[in-house]
Parts: C-alpha cells; structure tokens; sequence
C-alpha cells in the first residue's frame, strides 16, 4: 500500500511540466519497516528512468537539527557569521538538480525554527539563503520531494487503520485524516502537517518480506566480501529468520545478524579465492558454506 502510494504521488509530479510547490510526503511506521529504504530506492529508479545526474538525493538526519543553530547548516550562515561562505547541504542539491529527493528522517526531532523554514518551502515552493547561491538569494525547489518520516505515534495510527481495512490504499482519505488526528495529538505543529500531500501508512513486516528482506541481506553482506551469491538455501533464510526474532526493530538488526552469522563462511570463501565467482550459500543453520555454484547442466 505505502509504496503504490509513493509511486502514484511521483508519476503525478513527473507528469506535471510546471508545478507550483514540492510534493510533501509524510511516511509513518515503525521502526525497520523501510521508510528510509524506500526513499533511497526511489531515487535510484528515477536515476535509471532520467539518466544519472537528473534527480539527487539527499538524507538529512533531523535528530542532528535539534538546536536552532544548526539552521545555519541548512541555509547558509549570514555575512559576518562563523560558517558564512562554507556553503548549505540543502540548498546546494536543490540548486544543482531540479529534481532532488531530499529525506527529512525523523523530522518531528528537529527544532521548530527549522520546521517553519520548510513550511514557506512548501508553499510557495522556494527557499530563502542566507547568502547568495549562484547570483540569487532564493531556491527554486517546486521540482523536489520532500519525504518526511518519523516513528512517533505510529502504533495507533496503524490500529485505527487496522480497524478500516485491509487496505489501506484504497482508502487513502481516511488513512491521512487519521494520520493527521494522530500527528495533532502528539504535539506535531499543526502547519507542517496541514502542507503535507500525502501520508504513507508503513505496516509491520510480515514473514514473507521478512524472508525476502533476508535473502537481500545475505547478498548484499556477500558483496562486501566481493562474492556473488546466486542461490542460497531455503533452510539457511528459516535460521536467519528464527534468530532475528522482531522485537519491535524490524529489518535494520537482520543486516547485523547475516554478517555475524555467515561472516566466518564468507572469509573462508574469499581465502579459498572465490572472489568473483557466482557461489551458493548453503546449510544447514550455523555450520554455513560457500560453494561454487553447479555450472550449467548440472543437477542441483
């Protein structure tokens, strides 16, 4: 549901040819569910449709925008002020590229100057620096997507959801008023949440994206060691899986847990000197292999 939303609200920008303001997305969930993932991947697919270079991202963690100095890290430091001329994160990627996905992860951290900078971004669609960037003061970012996440609340949000339907994209309407219920009442400020286009509603992880989310992390763990894995075994992803009990983090500790797990198996590999070869992973549980994989005609 939260990703066909994402990718309707993005198809529409990317039809409009002289929008008036960014898009302002507002991605709810718990912990480890892929908000911030799903904001990465989105760039790299509009990359892929755009070639490289059309659209950039940018993660601004909002948990380091706590304090009302730190503002000065997003628009520039005024003349005669310690940081004025060292240049602004923000402002640079939208300056540089139309199109920048810029993710404000956690944003009901962030220090309520900062909020009030990104609602007049948000509605007039520019962005006023403390000093001039490429001869003018202000930033056109009516091509952006603002994506902002956050953890808080998200239990009852999803509970009240819960109690619509099944799915929650057919019924976007009532999923963002209850989103916009639940915000209010946790002290999140009323104008930001009024600016937003969409709320997307990240559900707890079932077992079968759990499953698929641990076969990405044993390839991805593989790559760092530069190996290939083009078959892993369905009982090694069943102990991965009965290890990585949930509790309440989602994907982000499975990541860990493949490296701890078959680490010793993938520096045996690389000494057997398997880098760049295609290899399989194989069981069973916490005895893990790394075999070169059957070449082609060979039984499995």
């Amino acid at each position: 549901g939260a990703l066909r939303a994402l990718c309707s609200e993005v198809a529409r920008r990317m039809a409009k040819s002289a929008p008036s303001r960014p898009v302002a997305i507002f991605a709810l969930g718990p912990t480890g569910v892929g908000k911030t993932r799903s904001a990465q991947e989105l760039a790299d697919a509009m990359r892929d449709l755009e070639g490289d270079g059309a659209t950039s991202f940018l993660r601004l963690d909002m948990n380091e925008y706590q304090e009302e100095y730190r503002i000065s890290q997003l628009l520039g430091a005024p003349q005669g002020y310690i940081g004025h001329g060292s240049g602004s994160q923000l402002l640079e990627v939208l300056q540089r590229e139309g199109r920048a996905i810029v993710l404000f992860d956690e944003i009901d951290k962030a220090h309520p100057a900062i909020l009030k900078v990104l609602m007049n971004a948000m509605d007039a669609g520019r962005i006023s620096s403390a000093g001039e960037i490429e001869g003018s003061r202000e930033v056109d970012c009516r091509g952006a997507i603002f994506i902002f996440t956050s953890n808080h609340d998200a239990t009852e949000v999803i509970g009240d959801a819960d109690a619509l339907t099944t799915d929650v994209y057919e019924h976007r309407f009532e999923v963002d008023d209850i989103a916009r219920k639940r915000l209010l009442e946790a002290r999140v400020a009323p104008e930001i949440i009024g600016r937003l286009s969409r709320f997307l509603l990240f559900l707890p992880l079932d077992e079968q994206t759990r499953a698929a989310i641990v076969t990405l992390a044993v390839q991805e763990s593989a790559e760092e060691y530069g190996l290939d894995v083009t078959y892993i075994e369905p009982s090694v992803i069943i102990e991965v899986m009965r290890v990585a009990t949930d509790g309440g983090f989602g994907a982000r500790p499975i990541r860990y847990l493949v490296d701890d797990l078959l680490g010793r198996a993938f520096v045996a590999a690389v000494e057997d000197d398997l880098n760049g070869k295609s290899v399989r992973v194989c069981g069973p549980p916490f005895s893990l292999e790394v075999k070169v994989s059957p070449t082609e005609g060979e039984d499995e």
